[in-house]
């Protein structure tokens, strides 16, 4: 309990620190959930939720990496959406879904990559 009650205290205290410093993310950062629902919802009709679903997974995943600082929200979406049909076993209409979606296969790879990286990692 103790553990606990001074974790949540350090927490509160480096929020206050980052946002008096002006690092308040929330008011500028666009996230990549809203791209991957669209995204899944055009690329699997007939089942979107369970490839939306894994792929928001992969997304709640990469906001453990500094991904959404470096990289815009379609790119990351657009990786998440990779992942996810690779575990699902889906074959994605390659390489016009890139180009409709305006990013490259390779940029798509690296962000992926990174995701996957976590997975290596001891958990928190």
């Amino acid at each position: 309990k103790e553990y606990e009650d001074l974790k949540k205290e350090v927490t509160r205290a480096e929020r206050y620190i980052l946002r008096e410093l002006g690092f308040d993310c929330a008011l500028f950062l666009d996230l990549p959930h809203a791209y991957v629902l669209r995204y899944a919802g055009a690329l699997a009709k007939d089942a979107p939720s369970e490839l939306a679903q894994r792929a928001w997974s992969y997304l709640n995943d990469a906001l453990r990496t500094p991904l959404c600082c470096s990289h815009q929200p379609d790119l990351i979406a657009a990786a998440a959406i990779f992942l996810a049909a690779r575990a699902l076993g889906l074959k994605l209409p390659a390489p016009s879904l890139w180009e409709a979606l305006g990013v490259r296969i390779e940029e798509v790879r690296e962000v992926a990559a990174v995701i996957m990286g976590l997975y290596g990692r001891p958990r928190a």
